[in-house]
């Protein structure tokens, strides 16, 4: 079985209630063409795993997905550069999970290597 699909292949996959990480620390590496698609898809009630959101003028990278209301959960480490999302958190459309930095990045690892919880 092929692990590796084409780009449309991949997004494709990825519909309504889907749980998706996305990498990038604000602008730089974020995958926009990727995060383009999902909104030309309307897909909504994503599940968003990413270290941090960008862009405080908003129409780019993350705040699409905010501007869109794609995103039903965050789990992060800040969103304090998006205004859109701390305004929809506010009203509560969208729930946010907030980490510090390194115990985020724990999570990753841990559930990525398969362990059910990790002491710090």
């Amino acid at each position: 079985m092929n692990k590796i699909g084409s780009f449309d292949e991949v997004i494709d996959k990825i519909q309504d209630g889907s749980i998706i990480m996305i990498g990038g620390f604000f602008a730089v590496g974020t995958p926009i063409r990727a995060i383009e698609k999902l909104v030309e898809k309307g897909i909504k009630d994503l599940t968003v795993i990413a270290i941090a959101n960008a862009n405080p003028a908003g129409h780019f990278d993350f705040a699409l997905l905010f501007e869109n209301h794609m995103i039903k959960k965050f789990i992060t480490s800040h969103t304090g550069t998006t205004p859109i999302a701390i305004e929809q958190f506010k009203k509560g459309e969208v729930e946010i999970e907030y980490y510090p930095m390194g115990n985020w990045i724990e999570k990753i690892r841990a559930g990525g290597a398969g362990l059910g919880g990790v002491l710090t």
